[in-house]
């Protein structure tokens, strides 16, 4: 981080700013880690909100290269003062748009909610587009271990009785779950992920399961409705 040789006046106004600001809910969900944190958008918005009449500004420059989106942030005051943080390095598994779009967008979330002070993340949810092993040296792993055949066999298993109880086509629950945990298919699920793809399974089945009880229940009402009409 660097500061300008000033700094009186940037203290200040961040003082003035922090005893303003209003932390933002958490209102996205992390289907790696059924949690929730503060989307990029809801940041931007309390920042701006809490900004106003402080004289402080903030930008933020994106570069792409070497595998890595890179994030570099600086907050302004208007009497020229200013504080130029390091850029943050996401690295990117992938290099299609996707991923470098995640990754940007994780960076700057992750880099504004540091420079002023939110508490953004109950989870890492950047791993869609990082992959991040380590953050604090931005290490990776290039080949995450996947699930083994017996675990792959546990997923299958409980896949065909979501199946069976939506009346749907196995390989249709397959490839949601598959979606879900943005792999291509069941085999290419990271070993990580097994436990959150069988609560999600889990939580299928038990909602087919509630609807189908509701349904039966709703069933025998109507039944014994039409049971005390004829009498």
């Amino acid at each position: 981080m660097k500061i300008s040789e000033s700094k009186s006046e940037i203290f200040k106004a961040m003082a003035i700013f922090r005893n303003v600001l209003k932390q933002p809910l958490k209102d996205a969900e992390n289907p790696y880690y059924n949690s929730k944190y503060v989307p990029l958008e809801n940041i931007a918005e309390v920042i701006d909100t809490a900004i106003e009449g402080t004289g402080l500004s903030y930008t933020q420059e994106i570069t792409f290269g070497d595998g890595k989106v890179s994030v570099a942030t600086w907050i302004f005051h208007e009497s020229g003062q200013y504080i130029e943080y390091e850029p943050f390095d996401v690295i990117t598994k992938k290099l299609d748009a996707q991923s470098q779009g995640s990754a940007a967008s994780y960076g700057r979330r992750y880099t504004l909610s540091a420079a002023f002070g939110i508490t953004s993340d109950a989870d890492d949810d950047g791993n869609e587009a990082s992959q991040i092993a380590d953050a604090n040296n931005n290490k990776i792993n290039p080949t995450p271990e996947l699930i083994d055949g017996k675990q792959l066999a546990s997923l299958n298993d409980e896949a065909r009785k979501v199946a069976e109880l939506a009346g749907a086509e196995l390989s249709i629950i397959q490839n949601k779950l598959a979606e879900t945990a943005k792999v291509t298919s069941l085999d290419q699920l990271p070993a990580n992920l097994f436990n959150s793809a069988m609560a999600k399974l889990i939580k299928w089945k038990q909602g087919y399961e509630k609807n189908a009880q509701e349904s039966k229940s709703a069933e025998q009402k109507q039944n014994d409705i039409n049971w005390g009409n004829a009498q």
